[in-house]
């Protein structure tokens, strides 16, 4: 209850019950990055998208896409 838990491949953003935020497995992404397995494209797209997600976070925005994520059925 009053939780979102989305699986990604690589990095991933935890938000604690207390409200504190991790942000996880960014070796994972930078691995993939220098075995070949993602583009240096593909990792600023990634970047970026954490970026935006973490801002949304931390703005107080984050219900407004639980509520998005929640109609798609995520």
């Amino acid at each position: 209850q009053n939780s979102l838990t989305v699986t990604d491949l690589l990095a991933d953003v935890v938000i604690l019950p207390d409200g504190r935020v991790r942000v996880m497995d960014l070796d994972e992404l930078a691995e993939a990055l220098e075995r070949d397995i993602i583009t240096t494209e593909l990792m600023s797209i990634c970047l970026r998208r954490l970026h935006y997600l973490l801002s949304l976070i931390d703005r107080d925005k984050f219900e407004r896409l639980q509520n998005r994520l929640n109609k798609l059925g995520l």
